[in-house]
């Protein structure tokens, strides 16, 4: 059977080993576990938090506000009233919890991650934040088991483990609360570890065990764009495996590639409850569709959001210094003063690694090693975005869905994850030579000595004449003129500045110290455990203390500060009709999430993938009021339902605002709106328009009335007629069900004031299912005949069931040939032992 040619090496004759293998992988595992512990002592023994805002208290109120609906109607809600005047709630990601799902929750006590998580709270002593800290003992678990899988010895496995699982970037990550970021960051290298483990050994166990780590790699951590990075890359691998293997093996090939591509298959059906809303979903978001208005940026290819969204956080070629120095553009904002929007990190993830890893690179030369170096410079030419354009723009047109991704620089993660293996070849090359790599250490120690000498001496250069090089970086971002002063830019020159020349005598040190171990290894006057030992714990020291310079543990009270009720609250949660609120203290797309927090439906909130309709509908109506001293369109405001304006000042009379409530402390006013249309009612005219300029032209005109007037992007069937008499009285409102009583003379239009979504709301006149019309752009019709009827909009969204039914089947197959599998290999091994 054919296996990778994962690395060629002659053995060496070697004394007895004081400690058994197993005992050596062993303790790893425990040296990584307390490296876990000591840098997140604060989280871990003192229950504080990494942070307080941003992403962490859109999930804390989310959170809150669903397990409100779940206690109030008895399961999980698909439909998230609260944020952007509604959204879908499972497909976008708001929420989701599968303990709440039908049938699939069932599954819960066979799911070996149920115990693992139970591990993981009781490893981390059951704090609230134990998985965000687990995550690192993972990925260095991981990434352990990988280079021994590959045949390195602990310790070189070890130097591995402590780069990925430390990697600046991933620390930071978590500390601004994208957790599920590095949570999928984490299990990259057991997914590699599996089908590593399968082209090894091609049998059903090795393949149902592959099967179940890609299952859940999509449906555990679940952050797409790291999923798809991670199979790019497993792509790029086989794509050198057929290139290595093609004239040998063919049938081997063949069987690999079936197996890894049903396994992948399998994730994906694991993934289904999440994958499948999530699909349908994406054809409706900003990054699928593009603005409805021809004054925006073009778009980039095949996406709905711009080139220069989708490329913001592009990293500068020059930025790859960073590697070596890490503070040398500043690390963090507003010390930063690079090429990104801004930053609290940098892809650093040890010097050591990036040493070694050129060694591997230039002498282990093999499959492997090839791979891992062509992979590393295609990510690394992707991270590079807009300063590398054509390259950025083919890949925009050539790989699918790739488009549909923003944040160049996030690729780095992969870069992370071959760079630490690279630097396992470099090391064994270094530590443990074959009989014929073995002639070529002279040249080796030779360029070690070079080097020794090259860099003391810039770094004695650095030292007496630091002064001398203030003038020669710029250190200055691009806006920098704009927003500080000329004192606060010299300020911030100088810190800069001491940043950078800091860095650089640190990495000099540093590198210094690396090459005098591996110099006096190769001259054999130290061990191989000395220097590897010593070489450890350099990395140790060199990423740990970058790493708690970023961490800064908070308080677990401040969590809840924000999240104080205050007299505003108060105030609108006493009120119990239909309403929706609209907060001017912020923008309408960064809303605080203290009104989801305490169940207040809002125009306004946080999405990074809101409905493009309603980005539409915040660029080019809300805020386009013709009023310059009130620039908020009204229109739009009414026919959102909106009872209630917030505001830290008083908003102008006579556009029907009341002042319903002084609120003291905080220093807010709230506004009674009394033009609010209700959640629902009926119109007597409609406007039949497709042209997207057009319906923005008359949503935006005083004359417009959405009380009077629907505008409709088709034809309906049946002309309405001005109605003498009607009435719409909500008799039942949850978040997937929403029942309207209605009466009306002649046969008319009935508008809802909630988001057009066309995948899974169902309206129903009198148990008949009746058509849904897209209306005022972004609310919802239907059509109704003259006298009393019951109206009935329902959300069920049939890619939800089926994915259900799909994660589950597929989790209880695999699970099942699992378990028969062990089974079958212990009962062949029982037979051996007694034949």
């Amino acid at each position: 059977m054919a296996k990778p040619n994962l690395k060629l090496k002659t053995e060496k004759v070697q004394p007895a080993p004081v400690l058994k293998t197993w005992q050596k992988d062993a303790l790893a595992v425990l040296f990584l576990y307390v490296l876990v512990l000591f840098l997140f002592s604060d989280y871990v023994l003192q229950n504080k938090v990494f942070t307080t805002g941003g992403d962490i208290s859109a999930s804390i109120s989310n959170s809150r506000a669903a397990q409100s609906l779940i206690e109030k109607e008895g399961s999980m809600p698909l439909w998230f009233p609260y944020t952007f005047s509604g959204m879908p709630n499972f497909a976008s990601g708001m929420y989701s919890d599968p303990a709440h799902i039908p049938i699939y929750k069932y599954q819960t006590y066979t799911n070996p991650m149920t115990y693992v998580n139970w591990a993981v709270n009781l490893a981390f002593f059951n704090r609230d934040n134990s998985w965000e800290v687990a995550i690192f003992f993972f990925a260095g678990l991981f990434m352990f088991l990988l280079a021994r899988q590959l045949g390195f010895s602990p310790l070189i496995s070890l130097v591995a483990a402590v780069a990925y699982m430390f990697c600046n970037f991933f620390v930071a990550s978590v500390a601004a609360g994208h957790g599920g970021k590095v949570k999928t960051i984490a299990y990259i290298p057991l997914v590699v570890w599996s089908v590593f483990r399968f082209f090894k050994d091609r049998n059903i166990l090795n393949w149902s065990v592959m099967g179940f780590i890609m299952g859940t790699f999509f449906l555990d951590p679940g952050h797409t764009q790291i999923i798809y990075y991670a199979f790019l890359m497993l792509g790029i691998y086989f794509l050198f495996l057929i290139i290595d293997q093609y004239k040998t093996d063919k049938a081997g090939l063949l069987k690999n590639g079936l197996g890894l591509a049903t396994a992948m298959l399998v994730g994906l059906a694991f993934g289904a409850v999440n994958y499948f809303s999530l699909y349908v979903y994406s054809d409706v978001t900003m990054r699928a569709v593009p603005p409805a208005l021809s004054e925006s940026t073009a778009m980039a290819a095949g996406s709905g959001m711009t080139f220069d969204y989708i490329t913001m956080w592009s990293f500068h070629p020059l930025e790859f210094i960073t590697f070596f120095i890490p503070t040398f553009f500043g690390l963090e904002s507003p010390y930063y003063w690079g090429w990104m929007t801004f930053t609290s990190s940098a892809f650093y993830f040890g010097l050591l690694p990036m040493v070694a890893a050129i060694v591997g690179i230039i002498y282990r030369r093999n499959m492997m090693t090839k791979f891992l170096f062509a992979t590393s410079v295609f990510v690394l030419l992707i991270s590079f975005g807009r300063f590398f354009e054509p390259f950025f723009q083919l890949m925009l047109s050539v790989l699918p869905f790739f488009s549909k991704f923003r944040v160049p620089s996030m690729i780095l993660s992969i870069f992370a994850f071959t760079v630490s293996l690279l630097a396992c070849y470099g090391l064994d090359y270094i530590f443990n030579p074959t009989a014929e790599e073995q002639k070529k250490r002279k040249t080796l120690e030779k360029i070690v000595l070079y080097l020794m000498a090259g860099f003391g001496l810039l770094l004695i250069i650095a030292i007496l004449f630091k002064s001398g090089f203030s003038n020669t970086f710029s250190l200055l971002a691009e806006d920098d003129v704009k927003r500080y002063s000329a004192p606060q830019i010299a300020q911030l020159k100088q810190l800069r500045f001491d940043a950078l020349s800091g860095g650089f005598v640190k990495f000099a040190i540093m590198l210094e110290i690396i090459l005098s171990i591996i110099y006096f290894y190769l001259r054999e006057k130290i061990s191989y455990s000395i220097a590897m030992s010593v070489l450890l714990i350099v990395l140790v020291f060199d990423t740990l203390s970058l790493n708690k310079k970023i961490l800064r543990p908070q308080a677990r009270a401040g969590m809840t500060y924000e999240f104080q009720e205050t007299e505003t609250i108060r105030f609108l949660r006493s009120d119990t009709t239909h309403f929706r609120i609209f907060s001017l203290l912020e923008h309408a797309q960064s809303g605080s999430p203290a009104w989801t927090y305490y169940g207040l439906q809002s125009i306004g909130g946080y999405s990074p993938a809101k409905m493009r309709i309603y980005q539409d509908i915040i660029d080019f109506a809300l805020y386009k009021g013709v009023d310059p001293q009130f620039p908020i369109n009204m229109n739009v405001v009414n026919m959102l339902n909106v009872k209630y304006l917030i505001a830290n000042g008083q908003l102008p009379q006579g556009k029907g605002f009341f002042l319903s409530k002084l609120d003291e402390a905080n220093k807010t006013l709230i506004y009674e709106n009394k033009n609010i249309l209700p959640r629902a009612f009926f119109v007597k005219q409609i406007i039949v328009e497709a042209d997207k300029s057009a319906i923005f032209g008359l949503l935006n005109s005083q004359s417009f009335n959405p009380a009077e007037t629907v505008l409709l992007e088709k034809k309906p069937p049946v002309a309405i007629e001005p109605f003498d008499s009607s009435s719409a009285e909500i008799k039942e409102f949850t978040t997937d069900r929403i029942i309207v009583k209605t009466y009306v003379d002649k046969p008319s239009q009935l508008v809802l004031s909630e988001v057009y979504y066309p995948h899974g709301w169902k309206a129903f006149v009198d148990g008949l299912e009746t058509e849904i019309y897209k209306s005022n752009y972004i609310l919802r019709s239907v059509q109704v005949p003259p006298g009393e009827h019951i109206i009935e909009f329902r959300f069920e969204p049939s890619e939800f069931r089926l994915g259900i039914w799909v994660t589950t089947i597929s989790f209880y197959s695999v699970m099942g040939i699992m378990i028969m599998s062990i089974a079958s290999a212990v009962n062949k091994r029982r037979k051996e032992m007694h034949a």
